[in-house]
């Protein structure tokens, strides 16, 4: 029998940058599922499971083992460690079973970059519209949004500023190679 391919991150051999003024990491392999349902019904079959409310527009709250952030109107994307994402999903699927609702694991179709730093919200400018600046998206804020070409999902972790990037795994390392190239100015040898 042939030996199964090792799992690999989608920018497994991009040298990322790492200095004082701005730094990013992959946090691959993460769980993800989506949740999608309104009413209060599913509200509080989904709260008696993540032990927190679904977050209002444009925001995310944690709960002990978890990140739920809001993604649209009635769409929520949960992530958290992935050896929980298969015991989660079961649980969600069985609290909102009869509940005009659906559970979907999207955990391999996507990944997280983190990119931290005094020049981060400088980085971001270069290929997004959104205002960054505070209050208008703070620690607590995230939006489904389009960094240059490219659709994510961005969420602002810390006031450092530090921010989570969501992006399909297709498009990482694409993606991963702008975000190097517009840190370069903030990376660049004194």
């Amino acid at each position: 029998m042939a030996d199964l391919p090792t799992k690999q991150s989608p920018l497994a051999g991009l040298d990322l940058p790492a200095t004082d003024a701005v730094t990013v990491t992959e946090r691959p392999f993460l769980g993800k599922l989506v949740l999608r349902g309104d009413g209060e019904g599913f509200r509080d079959a989904v709260r008696g499971v993540l032990q927190t409310d679904l977050p209002p527009p444009l925001q995310f709250t944690t709960a002990d083992a978890c990140t739920v952030l809001w993604q649209g109107p009635d769409q929520w994307l949960v992530v958290g460690d992935p050896d929980d994402t298969k015991a989660r999903e079961s649980a969600l699927r069985g609290a909102v079973d009869g509940i005009h609702a659906a559970v979907t694991d999207v955990s391999s179709g996507t990944t997280v970059l983190r990119l931290s730093g005094p020049a981060a919200r400088e980085v971001l400018y270069k290929g997004c519209a959104l205002d960054l600046d505070p209050p208008a998206f703070a620690k607590g804020s995230c939006a489904p949004t389009r960094i240059a070409a490219f659709a994510v999902t961005l969420v602002q972790v810390d006031e450092t500023p530090a921010y989570e990037i969501i992006i399909a795994r297709s498009l990482a390392r694409t993606f991963g190679e702008w975000l190097v190239d517009a840190c370069r100015e903030f990376t660049a040898e004194a």
